[in-house]
């Protein structure tokens, strides 16, 4: 548009120009008006028309996706606030749910820490008990082995036997 405008600005003031000679041949110079030319205006008045008819246009489009952004704006808030009450809902009602829920994960828990315990102590009865049994089986085999006879200590050992326990009850004595 703005070169539309500069061409009829130009057309304007060349036609208020004044006739003048020539520098250079001394003749006078003429304007010609012709038919080429009229039509040349013509050419730039519908091109002139045809961009208004654009411009008019692309500022109803404008507007027009003015009105689309502004609504769908208006959607996106209503979306925000439906889904900001919709967890809020959800918040007030599964809370308390998962509460319940994780307390009674926590009390599985403990119980299946207590039934661990339970399990390894039975372990350990079931191992100390294999040991009573093969040390019993090794006592049933001694007592085969000798007869069910008892040796008596050597009076060697008992002697010293003795005198130990005598030395300790002293000196317990004295103590006190």
């Amino acid at each position: 548009m703005e070169r539309l405008e500069f061409i009829f600005d130009a057309h304007d003031l060349t036609q208020q120009l004044v006739d003048v000679e020539c520098p250079i041949c001394h003749s006078h110079m003429q304007v010609e008006e012709s038919e080429s030319l009229n039509d040349y205006f013509i050419a730039l008045f519908s091109e002139r028309t045809k961009i208004e008819i654009q411009l008019s246009e692309l500022d109803d489009t404008i507007s027009d996706m003015q009105s689309e952004v502004e609504e769908e704006e208006r959607l996106i808030q209503d979306i925000e606030l439906k889904s900001e009450s919709i967890s809020q809902e959800l918040n007030s009602i599964l809370l308390p749910v998962i509460s319940e829920k994780f307390a009674e994960v926590q009390a599985l828990l403990e119980i299946q820490e207590q039934v661990n315990l339970i399990l390894r102590n039975n372990e350990k009865v079931k191992k100390y008990n294999d040991r009573i049994s093969d040390l019993s089986n090794k006592i049933d085999n001694t007592k085969a082995d000798k007869g069910n006879k008892i040796e008596p200590v050597a009076e060697s050992y008992l002697t010293g036997l003795c005198n130990e326990i005598y030395v300790l009850l002293r000196c317990f004595i004295e103590r006190m």
